[in-house]
């Protein structure tokens, strides 16, 4: 059976070195995929042919279509990461899709492990769950856009609290995807702002809006201090709803969360 995969999702994590890979399976006529289904992941550094440079199998479990593999988590990713890099992906033996996916890693996460060294300090966060986040029905103006903005900390908390100072890096990446469960063509859109010791910082506010049904979202926010104060400090990302006429559900996915301190 031809399955195709309409979503996707790339994590990247520092010990151990790997990457999420999450998406959303629908046989050739469209509809969603469930059970178990065998993924066979293979690592190029060429959009087509070539050999792989890497490979991996897993037996995933779909539900409702979802499914999330650790590229990595069994078979180690080569040290030296390819750069392109495109992820080969085959499901259930019906060959490998084509386009190929091109990897493109959260900053400061595919560093080496030798770079990593006791001279940095790193804040580390990857959430578990899959989140529902609220909407801005109640009151119109509490929207990402309107005159009274609302931010809410996520139903998993991005929060990291540390002793950091100096040159520091911040890195915040998200998904979320629109559940078909209202007529397609509604959006439904979230915007986020990082918080450092409780106060926003300007220009870290980014948005996006999907539209049902299947429609997903990519958020990235990276963040330059050159001369934060050493001391403890807190860091965390916030996120309002941009629209107000939302009528149906929408999942954010695991996301990854990192400070790093740069000698």
């Amino acid at each position: 059976m031809l399955l195709k995969v309409v979503t996707l999702m790339l994590t990247a994590g520092v010990f151990p070195y790997y990457f999420t890979y999450e998406g959303r399976l629908y046989d050739s006529s469209g509809n969603v995929y469930n059970g178990q289904a065998e993924f066979i992941l293979k690592l190029y550094d060429v959009r087509e042919g070539g050999s792989p440079l890497w490979e991996e199998n897993h037996t995933v479990e779909v539900r409702d279509g979802f499914f999330s593999v650790k590229a990595g988590g069994s078979n180690p990713l080569p040290e030296s990461f390819p750069s392109p890099a495109y992820l080969g992906v085959e499901v259930n033996s019906s060959g490998e899709m084509s386009p190929r996916l091109e990897v493109g890693s959260v900053p400061f996460s595919f560093l080496s492990k030798k770079a990593l060294s006791t001279e940095r300090v790193v804040l580390r966060k990857i959430s578990t769950s899959h989140m529902y986040p609220n909407k801005c029905i109640s009151d119109p103006n509490t929207c990402c856009l309107r005159s009274t903005p609302v931010y809410y900390s996520l139903p998993v908390p991005a929060l990291l609290t540390g002793n950091m100072g100096g040159d520091v890096l911040i890195s915040f990446s998200i998904s979320f995807i629109a559940l078909s469960d209202t007529p397609a063509g509604e959006t439904r859109g979230y915007g986020f702002r990082l918080y450092v010791d409780g106060n926003p910082v300007n220009g870290s506010f980014q948005a996006c809006s999907a539209v049902v049904p299947w429609g997903l979202c990519n958020v990235s926010i990276n963040y330059h201090i050159p001369n934060l104060q050493e001391g403890v400090h807190t860091f965390e990302v916030k996120y309002c709803a941009v629209n107000d006429n939302v009528t149906g559900e929408v999942r954010m996915y695991d996301y990854s969360f990192q400070v790093m301190e740069v000698p």
